[in-house]
This record gives C-alpha cells, structure tokens and sequence, in this order.
C-alpha cells in the first residue's frame, strides 16, 4: 500500500519544489558516496539522478557525477549495474567507453539493450564511433534499439544505414521507415508502413511511426485511405490495418471513429487495447477507458504501468472516478505495478492526494523508496532528452 492522505495545503508543483529536490540529492549523495567506497552496489536510480542533475546543470550536479565517477572504478558490480552507470555517464556528457559498450551489445539478458541506449546517447553528442557502432547493431538481435537510436539522430549516415533496411522484419524495420518518411517523405518507405499496419505483431508501432511522421497525423490519414482502398480488393489483413489507424487518430482527435476505437478497446492485443481506450476517452466514452486501463493493470509491468499513466492523466484532467481508481490502486497495489512506475505517473500531477506521493517517498527512511522517489522528481526536472523514451 502507497499512502495517499489529503493535505489541506494547496498543492505544490513537484517540478518547481526546490527543497524537495535538494532532500533528492541528499539522498542521491548518500548512497553514491557509499558506492564510492565500495560499500554499496548503488541501483540505476541514484545513477538517473546524477545524471539529471548534471544535464540540468545543477550546482550539485559535477560533484555527484565525481562520486559515480569514483563508484564505478572501486565497485564489483552485476553487468547491469555496471552499465546503467556508463550509460547515465554518457547522458551526462562524460566520455564513453565505447569498445566496452560495443562488447555488451552481443552480451546475454538485459546488458545489450542498456549498451545501445548508452551508445545512442554518445552517438547523438557527436561521437563519430558511438554512431558506426550502431550501425553495426543493426545486424545483431538488439537491431530494434539500434534502430531507434539512429533514427533520433537523424543525420544522412543514418537515414542510409535505415534505408538498407526497410525490409528488416520486426520493429527495426518499422522504425527504419518511420525515420525516411519523416525525414525525407520517402514513398516507399510510406508504403512499407501501410504493409506493416496490415501485421498484428506490429501495427501499433506502425501507426506511431505514421503519425509523427507529419503534423495532424496527416501521413497516418493518407495510409488509413490507402488501406479502405486495399480492403475494397480483398487484401487480407487491410482492415484490421485500418482499424488501429483510425483508433489511433481518434485518440489523436484527429477523427471520430467509434467502432475502430470500441473494436481496439476490446482487443487481446495490449498495445491497441492502450490505444483504444485513449479513443474512448477522446470520445467522451471514459467508462470504456477506464475499464479497458484497469484490465491492463494485470497485464504485466509494461502495460501496467502505462495504462496506470493513463489513469493519472485523466483523473489530472478532472476524471473524478479516474481519481478514485488511481487512489484504490494505491491502496491495493496491482502485483505487475512497479511501485518506481507509480511514482514517475504521479510525480507530474498537482492532484490533492496524490502529489504527496512522492514527497513522502522521498523523505522515506528506506533507501530504495527514497531513491526511486528521486528518480521521479529527476525526470521532471531534466531538459528534454537527446535521446527520449528510455529511462533505464
């Protein structure tokens, strides 16, 4: 259970809560001095931290890099930690070890999906071999990242790297034709994403890729035109394309599309479920959105801490039952909702009741909850990310 009192003080933007974040490093400061001497094996939060700092350019900042400087040298650590540390070193703007990282990259677990996002953070700071690098990954099994990574950058070395690739299957070649059409209005590539709307596996991923292709979602209109058409001939699969486009739009309030939104909303598939019930709500329909969202919490840590993000969004915009929902949930935590997912939902609203959440986390006397509370008022904090959507 995550405590959730009301406070009848006037809610206060965590963002802009200058004591609190100085009792953040506090804590940050701690654990990593601890880690300095060898004592501890700091978790990836203290490192997301000191690297927050450092972008934000915080006065506190380039002490505690020193201390994870210090940390990593002295430290015998599990792979993953010892990565998560280089890649919030690279976030920071430290040098990078990249022969190191490229070695992990064909590692086994976890360590090759750290590796290439600590290599996109070098490669998109200009580091020519951080880059190569990436490239290479296209051919090993962590190609999606790798995939990613470069499209962020943008530059011409990576949209050709991409474009040798477009046939790739899977997310990377998703993502390979979502950069060109972004990037260049490729035609081929725009017709690459209107095949893989047509692919369960990743339709999702393709709507994303077409929608922020264009402003308005006006590339993900012309594909969900594209795909009527290809269902008039009898094209298997062409509708249920057209499905996720136009619950996709309608979340985007692009469209009204009520029965792809209702036939998303009930999906098996979690990632068009998600988008369903932010259609339904689009619509004014925020019992099926609620509904869909509290189905998900179960669903595994992905999908629950995502639909519990939705929930915090809308009870934000004024859902009063959302608001109910997110409280009850706090009171009887789903097992897949990880309690550091909870608090990066929370740490954004001004909600009376839930924007102490993570205040009191970071005043805990246990270490971990301290850190992870951290972590969360960190993520307001940074500028925007030169490499967005990772927070490992």
């Amino acid at each position: 259970m995550i405590a959730t009192e009301l406070s009848t003080a006037q809610p206060v933007a965590l963002a802009t809560d200058d004591a609190l974040w100085s009792r953040a490093l506090d804590r940050t400061h701690e654990v990593l001095s601890l880690a300095a001497k060898g004592m501890v094996e700091p978790g990836s939060a203290a490192f997301t931290v000191a690297a927050c700092a450092a972008r934000a350019d915080d006065q506190r900042g380039p002490e505690l890099v020193s201390l994870m400087r210090r940390a990593l040298v002295r430290g015998s650590w599990s792979s993953d930690t010892l990565l998560r540390c280089l890649r919030s070193l690279a976030r920071a703007g430290g040098p990078v070890d990249i022969p190191r990282l490229v070695q992990f990259t064909r590692a086994a677990g976890r360590a090759p999906r750290i590796a290439a996002a600590a290599l996109g953070e070098a490669a998109a700071r200009g580091e020519q071999s951080a880059t190569g690098a990436l490239i290479d990954a296209l051919e090993t099994p962590v190609r999606a990242d790798a995939a990613l990574f470069l499209s962020y950058l943008c530059t011409q070395e990576s949209l050709n790297a991409l474009a040798r690739r477009l046939r790739t299957p899977g997310p990377a070649g998703v993502t390979a034709a979502g950069a060109l059409v972004a990037a260049e209005d490729d035609p081929f590539a725009f017709e690459v994403l209107c095949e893989r709307l047509c692919e369960p596996s990743v339709a999702v991923l393709a709507a994303q890729a077409l929608w922020g292709a264009a402003p308005d979602g006006k590339r993900l209109l012309e594909a969900e035109s594209a795909l009527s058409r290809w269902s008039r001939r009898g094209i298997a699969l062409a509708e249920h394309g057209r499905l996720v486009a136009g619950a996709m739009l309608t979340a985007g309030g692009i469209t009204q599309d009520v029965t792809a939104t209702y036939r998303a909303a009930a999906s098996d598939e979690e990632e068009l479920a998600l988008v369903g019930a932010r259609a339904a709500f689009a619509l004014g329909d925020a019992e099926r959105a609620r509904t869909t969202a509290m189905d998900l919490l179960r669903r595994g840590p992905t999908y629950a801490s995502r639909s519990f993000q939705l929930l915090v969004s809308w009870a934000e915009l004024g859902d009063d039952r959302s608001l109910a929902l997110v409280r009850s949930t706090l009171e009887r935590r789903p097992v897949d909702l990880a309690r550091s997912s909870v608090f990066e939902a929370l740490a954004g609203t001004t909600r009376r009741g839930l924007c102490g959440v993570v205040a009191r986390a970071v005043g805990a006397t246990d270490r971990l909850t301290a850190l992870e509370g951290a972590r969360a008022l960190a993520r307001l904090r940074e500028p925007p990310s030169i490499v967005p959507g990772l927070w490992m």
